[in-house]
């Protein structure tokens, strides 16, 4: 499994960053109700969890130094710094690539576009310790491969769970076709490898807003 969990890695991410996010400003909601604001920081794996700081606790105390952790599965959503975040309590993760399918349970991650196909992004660099760069990301125009430290998911919208959109090998159209079901208009605009995160936001919009275009 190790293995396996390392090869996924490589192939989505060639250059890593942090394990866990900085603390930055932000509210969260858990699972129970309960609403809160502090300094955030997230990490996604088979651990992940939310770390609330309260900026006003004794920068020398426990709370102050450590903050309080909640499990993945005790959270329902934050937003930090205007990025909002949502937990789905399955992550199917695919590169493409043989033999580097994986699950995750309670992973968290931005909501990007909403509507009845809602399409996330999930930060892989928040699994592994490393200290590379991530000069690509940010960049919409970018060939998807080249956002190297994040992938994007898709998911039905009311459904917990979440399916990665391979980059790699022969899986991309496959997947992806496979959530525009009704749509054969779009279905056709759909290539056999991956185009640009713009290219991809255009034609989730384009499938939510039920406009055939022809």
């Amino acid at each position: 499994m190790r293995f396996l969990f390392l090869l996924l890695i490589a192939a989505f991410a060639p250059l890593l960053g942090r394990a866990q996010s900085e603390f930055a400003p932000g509210t969260y909601e858990l699972a129970d109700g309960t609403k809160g604001t502090g300094m955030l920081s997230y990490e996604n794996g088979y651990k992940a969890r939310l770390t609330v700081k309260d900026p006003k606790a004794d920068p020398d105390s426990k709370a102050g130094k450590k903050g309080q952790e909640f499990a993945g599965s005790k959270v329902r959503a934050f937003t930090i710094v205007g990025d909002h975040y949502v937990l789905l309590h399955s992550v199917k993760l695919d590169s493409g690539m043989p033999f580097s399918t994986m699950s995750l349970k309670n992973n968290f991650a931005k909501l990007v576009l909403e509507g009845k196909l809602e399409l996330l992004e999930f930060d892989l660099t928040q699994m592994m310790h490393s200290g590379a760069s991530r000069d690509n990301v940010g960049n919409r125009n970018a060939p998807l491969q080249a956002a190297q430290s994040k992938t994007y998911l898709l998911r039905r919208q009311g459904e917990d769970e979440a399916a990665s959109i391979p980059v790699i090998g022969k899986k991309y159209r496959e997947v992806l076709t496979s959530y525009l079901v009704g749509r054969p208009d779009l279905i056709k605009k759909v290539g056999p490898k991956p185009t640009s995160e713009e290219d991809l936001r255009e034609l989730i919009k384009a499938y939510n807003s039920g406009s055939t275009g022809q």
